[in-house]
């Protein structure tokens, strides 16, 4: 079978992302990294990834140890979310959380894609079963663009896009008008201060109905990811399944 021209830049790209992570050293910490193909958590830092630790199907939060998985948890009872389900590697702290801000700051694409692949490769089955349409980022206002090199959320679609083998569709969603800094606030004042800020883009054509997947770096409240959802589903979209590297459970 012949590979599509997205599907093979993907590809690349998520290679490119490895080849530099691994001459870098350990993703997380910078330590020294055990030879092997896809390799870039020392031994140190690869617990931030626990297999063994079921999730809320429906908000992504990290649930105790030996507990099941569940349609909603604490977190999320009492939320109204626009999106069916979340998949994140795990919670906001510890070693995950280094991990996630450096791939947020300058030089971090290598340090996103590699943990996207770590996101395919422990829900690649499950997402693959969702039967996307695409995969999309949630987007950021262009000032915000022009003032960082790289945006993590987009490096994150990418990767998970060609991992399962879905389009990649940028620019589905526009941030049209900027908010403020999210971390730190209440949830209150996170819904607040987003409010109307995102539409459908140029590129929503033919969604009537279909899955997206839709990735971001953090799901803190879920507010973002919401209001995305919402969007896409008023221009048509049937479900929006969202992926983060990690899942916030603070105020």
């Amino acid at each position: 079978m012949a590979t599509t021209p997205w599907r093979g830049a993907v590809g690349r790209f998520a290679s490119a992302c490895v080849d530099v992570v691994a001459s870098c050293g350990c993703v997380v910490c910078g330590g020294t990294v055990a030879a092997g193909p896809g390799r870039a958590l020392c031994g140190a830092c690869e617990p931030i990834v626990d297999p063994g630790r079921e999730r809320c199907r429906r908000c992504g939060a990290t649930l105790g140890p030996r507990l099941p998985a569940v349609d909603e948890c604490p977190h999320c009872v009492n939320d109204r979310l626009s999106f069916q389900t979340a998949y994140a590697l795990g919670n906001y702290d510890g070693r995950l959380r280094e991990a996630v801000v450096r791939a947020k700051t300058r030089g971090g694409p290598p340090v996103a894609g590699h943990l996207a692949r770590l996101l395919v490769g422990r829900y690649g089955d499950a997402l693959r079963g969702e039967s996307a349409a695409c995969v999309t980022a949630v987007p950021r206002h262009w000032t915000r663009r022009l003032a960082t090199d790289h945006d993590a959320a987009d490096v994150i679609a990418r990767v998970v896009a060609g991992g399962i083998g879905v389009a990649y569709r940028p620019g589905l969603l526009v941030q049209y008008r900027r908010s403020g800094k999210q971390a730190g606030t209440t949830r209150t004042a996170r819904k607040a201060a987003l409010g109307e800020h995102f539409r459908v883009g140029r590129r929503a054509a033919g969604l009537d109905g279909a899955t997206v997947i839709l990735c971001d770096d953090v799901l803190t409240t879920g507010t973002t990811a919401s209001r995305c959802a919402k969007v896409l589903r008023d221009a048509g979209v049937g479900r929006v399944v969202v992926v983060v590297l990690a899942r916030s459970t603070g105020p």
